[in-house]
């Protein structure tokens, strides 16, 4: 559990169950409007971003190993694929 927002953690996907994971995504989420946070392994976070539809291009592939300060902000639009804002620091 999240203890300054009370949202529970879901740690049931294994470092490869990445399609597993975008699936629930992409099944749910939309559907409730909600937020969702991704915290991944970086070897495989642009085969993730793939399987949520991310545009190749627009998400760095391969994830450079001594980048750890990188968030991607996925908003997805009508016609289902999202678009990627970097959100870097100071957060």
């Amino acid at each position: 559990m999240s203890k300054s927002t009370g949202v529970p953690i879901n740690s049931i996907f294994a470092d490869q169950d990445y399609g597993a994971l975008a699936q629930l995504i992409l099944a749910t989420a939309r559907q409730t409007n909600d937020w969702t946070i991704i915290c991944w392994h970086h070897a495989n976070i642009p085969a993730l971003l793939k399987v949520l539809r991310a545009r190749t291009g627009e998400f760095p592939d391969p994830w450079n190993p001594q980048v750890f300060n990188l968030i991607l902000q996925l908003d997805y639009r009508d016609d289902g694929v999202p678009g990627i804002t970097e959100v870097v620091e100071p957060f």
